[in-house]
């Protein structure tokens, strides 16, 4: 259940035929448009979301703000009408047009930091590790200040393809704005990028997804990366595709109920300031 200004989710109790989830990365509006029968979905198995911002075939810097303020609109309507939801305004690195600049990323992204719905920055970024997705990655984190200001946070995007590479290029781009690590997830992580990134003091989403993570191998990760549990969120990156993945996983009897309350909701809800 929501509140004005905070979203509320009931505990996670292992074991209950219904458990309340958080699905930490989402596209709700892509949900909304292609599959709208998964908001009831949604509400059904009690599971609130963060939702990421992707546009589709951006054109222009016009296109990116009227998809912004477009996201926004619906998250507010489907948060009215009772869905617990959340979103995350910013340029997703498959995202950048011709005429995007450093300039254009702060006033498209930092009015919606006053949103109270709005818990931060992201999708953001690096797709292929190139100078260009680089420079639009710094001009996002040029609003940490900002970010830390009000409280909310960071999602960092990692690619399918060339993960490692990509990822240490991640890493070694991020260690030199040591002060956005508390603020930030770097998400899509695989069996093979999740130990450098928790190692190197971030926190992990894993996308459980036949096309990401297999979700059956989740309880083989939660004991080997049993110390670092309190850094993990699992979600599923649903948007033109739907995936069931994070309530299957939630029901793995493998899965020892406290790390399962964890990784499934409570370190989400703390991150992002769900109640």
């Amino acid at each position: 259940m929501m509140s004005g200004m905070g979203i509320e989710t009931s505990a996670v109790i292992k074991g209950e035929a219904m458990m309340s989830l958080i699905d930490s990365h989402v596209h709700l509006d892509h949900i909304l448009a292609g599959q709208s029968g998964r908001i009831d979905w949604l509400r059904a198995h009690h599971c609130a979301v963060v939702s990421w911002a992707w546009c589709r075939e951006p054109e222009s810097v016009k296109d990116l703000r009227d998809y912004l303020g477009q996201k926004q609109r619906t998250i507010h309507a489907l948060h009215r009408q009772g869905l617990s939801c959340c979103y995350l305004a910013g340029i997703h690195p498959r995202n950048i047009t011709h005429d995007l600049t450093a300039e254009a990323v702060v006033d498209l992204v930092a009015p919606h930091l006053e949103d109270p719905l709005c818990r931060g920055i992201g999708e953001i970024g690096l797709e292929y590790g190139s100078a260009r997705e680089t420079e639009i990655l710094a001009a996002h984190l040029s609003l940490a200040a900002d970010v830390r200001a009000a409280g909310k946070k960071i999602g960092i995007h990692t690619p399918r393809g060339n993960k490692v590479a990509v990822t240490e290029t991640l890493l070694a781009f991020l260690a030199t704005v040591p002060e956005i690590k508390p603020l930030s997830v770097i998400d899509h992580c695989s069996a093979t990028t999740l130990p450098p990134v928790l190692a190197g003091g971030y926190r992990a989403g894993i996308t459980l997804s036949p096309i990401k993570t297999d979700w059956r191998t989740l309880p083989v990760l939660t004991e080997r990366h049993g110390k670092d549990l309190d850094r993990i969120m699992c979600n599923t990156d649903s948007g033109t595709r739907f995936y069931e993945d994070l309530v299957t996983a939630s029901r793995e009897a493998r899965i020892e109920p406290h790390a399962a309350r964890q990784i499934f909701h409570d370190n989400a809800a703390l991150f992002f300031g769900m109640k």
